[in-house]
């Protein structure tokens, strides 16, 4: 398992409006694309039955959210495991 920073893009614009988190958060996951899908599980548009919100939630996108695996965690921001 890996740690990732998840850090929300133009968080102003509409595609965040029903996210209940757009600040950065950290992710143990076994890939970027598994630590998006925690991200949006737990903060991203509304799902249902345990699996990531709609395909335009903006926690799954580049565009609305870059990624990048870190060394260590920062104890400011929260961590997903």
């Amino acid at each position: 398992m890996a740690a990732y920073l998840l850090v929300p893009l133009h968080t102003s614009e509409w595609i965040w409006t029903l996210a209940t988190r757009r600040g950065p958060v950290q992710v143990i996951a076994g890939s970027e694309q598994d630590a998006r899908k925690e991200a949006s599980l737990r903060f991203g548009l509304p799902s249902r039955g345990g699996q990531p919100g709609c395909a335009d939630d903006p926690w799954l996108h580049s565009k609305w959210t870059y990624v990048h695996p870190i060394d260590e965690l920062h104890r400011d921001i929260p961590v997903l495991e």
